[in-house]
């Protein structure tokens, strides 16, 4: 009887323990919605996840000691930061930037540190050893000081800073004249994509920021809302914008896949979450480079599903306001964040209280004009690596707005589906290649 009795209890704890598990992950998914619209994180929120890792740690240690057997429960998150390179300057084939990367990395046995060098910034990623607990068991706030042998500096998820070369924060300047260099060779370019057949007019041009691992998301876009370009010969095109990366053979299959559907760009910048502002910069500088003529962008990123008739719609209706205005999902007054996340941002790189305005990065729209405004004032705007939030910097310099569009953003749910094609839905977030071809197929 003893012995059915600790097998329950047995069972009974490893059952409190994987839902414990379960309630921290959903803790920390919440957390990544700040990417698509960032909230102020309150005091109730702290102290739920608080009580959440309080449970996780109570329950791992009445399992430690009520089982002597070899299962155990193990939940374990590993991450890795991303590889560095240095992309040579210059008219050269993508085959010879590969070859010239550099990879630079120290390695330690608990910390280790990787610098990565390009022409426009210098970012540091870094290991760190556990951050430090008060008391009661909060996470201390990380110092701001980046000495040597002290490894708790403020980073974002992947350690990564904007630092100087002896590893202390660089401050931000306000305002600069010619600060940011963001005019990179275009390593694989489409001259002819904006080309006009028969006397037409190209209403709209759709940037998708995409990464070279996203071969599944371009392959869906293509086969299933891109479709209305047809082949980039209608009145609306579409672009692929990345930049680059260490790995050869990648960057062999992204040049073959651009020079056969002649609908990729390549910028010669390291591809990476830090450089966002730079493929953001890239893509309204090709624009108005070759699609001068058009009347229209919508910049999305590759997992947004897109119906192109209701955009065409709204921009048609906003037609003077885009011309000094962005247009998208906005947010007036966000505040920076404060605590460790992926978006941190110390007040040494942004002392202000609040963004300035801006349109969330996931989809905003505007015309070639404004795109041309934005080009000519950039390199006067020092650089942020929030993309969107650096575009909204731009339009404050030049002393323009934004707006906010009815379904603009829409969150993928079990209506999604049903609604993808009417005019209800501009855009929908957070969808796979899989989805996104049943929406086209119609559920």
């Amino acid at each position: 009887m003893l012995r059915y009795a600790r097998l329950s209890l047995r069972k009974l704890v490893i059952y409190v323990v994987v839902v414990a598990h379960y309630l921290l992950i959903y803790s920390l998914w919440t957390d990544t919605a700040h990417h698509r619209c960032p909230v102020e994180v309150t005091s109730d929120h702290r102290q739920r996840r608080s009580d959440v890792r309080s449970v996780l740690s109570g329950e791992e240690n009445a399992l430690n000691s009520a089982s002597n057997s070899s299962a155990e429960v193990h939940s374990h998150f590993q991450k890795e930061a991303p590889k560095s390179g240095q992309a040579r300057n210059g008219k050269e084939s993508l085959k010879n930037v590969v070859k010239d990367h550099s990879v630079l990395k120290k390695q330690g046995t608990k910390e280790s540190n990787s610098i990565r060098s390009d022409s426009s910034q210098t970012l540091v990623s870094v290991k760190t050893k556990t951050a430090e607990k008060d008391q009661n068991g909060v996470k201390m706030t990380p110092k701001r000081t980046a000495e040597k042998g002290n490894q708790s500096l403020p980073k974002d998820t992947h350690g990564k800073l904007l630092v100087t070369a002896n590893n202390t924060i660089t401050p931000r300047p306000l305002n600069c004249s010619g600060c940011f260099r963001s005019e990179f060779p275009t390593l694989l370019d489409q001259p002819e994509l904006c080309r006009v057949y028969d006397n037409q007019s190209i209403d709209v041009v759709f940037l998708i920021a995409t990464a070279g691992t996203h071969t599944a998301e371009r392959h869906a876009i293509r086969n299933t809302w891109a479709t209305a370009t047809n082949n980039n010969t209608s009145n609306i095109r579409h672009l692929f914008v990345l930049g680059t990366t260490t790995d050869a053979k990648r960057m062999r299959a992204i040049e073959e896949e651009g020079r056969h559907f002649r609908d990729v760009v390549v910028s010669g910048f390291h591809d990476s979450y830090l450089n966002l502002t730079l493929k953001t910069v890239a893509s309204l500088r090709w624009l108005t480079s070759r699609c001068a003529h058009a009347r229209f962008f919508v910049k999305v990123d590759d997992d947004v599903w897109v119906n192109s008739r209701a955009v065409q719609h709204v921009l048609t209706n906003h037609t003077d306001f885009l011309q000094r205005g962005l247009g998208g999902h906005c947010a007036s007054a966000n505040k920076p964040n404060r605590y460790k996340s992926k978006w941190f941002v110390p007040m040494e790189v942004y002392p202000d209280e609040t963004y300035p305005p801006y349109c969330y990065g996931f989809g905003y729209a505007g015309s070639v004009t404004l795109a041309q405004h934005v080009v000519a004032v950039a390199s006067d705007v020092p650089s942020f690596f929030l993309e969107d939030v650096y575009l909204g910097m731009c339009l404050k310099r030049l002393g323009f707005g934004v707006r906010t569009f009815d379904r603009f953003r829409n969150f993928r749910n079990k209506n999604s589906c049903k609604e993808a094609k009417s005019r209800k839905n501009s855009m929908i977030l957070n969808v796979t290649p899989k989805i996104m071809f049943q929406y086209w197929d119609g559920c």
